[in-house]
């Protein structure tokens, strides 16, 4: 779930999938297609017509409509189970960081490093490989 006004939404002409800003193609490894929305129910229009489900979602804290909490309560909702969920932020305060921990999501804090990004995504499917 991106931020709204994080550019103009696009149509990938390759893959005729709709993202805003850059083209985001194939998920990692051929694992499905990330998608982009501005809000979790925008999140949950793109879900509603595609299969499989998420794996994990990255959404931001501050959303136009809502956080990015809700927009991950409305797409696990529609998943049928709890996804992994990273919330991404530029807010430092305690409180935000205290309200992110207790909903129990993983935190990344803007500005987000790539290496800090791939290794969090890896540790949370090492997690889900484990569980299953």
């Amino acid at each position: 779930v991106l931020p709204a006004g994080g550019g103009p939404a696009r149509a990938d002409p390759h893959r005729g999938r709709t993202v805003r800003g850059r083209p985001l193609g194939d998920g990692p490894r051929g694992r499905g297609p990330a998608l982009g929305a501005a809000d979790g129910a925008g999140a949950v229009a793109q879900m509603s017509a595609r299969e499989p489900m998420p794996e994990i979602i990255l959404a931001d804290y501050h959303l136009a409509d809502g956080t990015g909490i809700d927009a991950v309560n409305l797409v696990r909702a529609r998943a049928g189970y709890p996804v992994p969920a990273v919330i991404i932020t530029a807010d430092y305060s305690p409180d935000v960081h205290d309200v992110i921990r207790k909903a129990g999501f993983h935190l990344l804090r803007k500005p987000i490093k790539p290496a800090a990004l791939r290794a969090l995504i890896s540790q949370i499917r090492q997690h889900q490989a484990a569980a299953e």
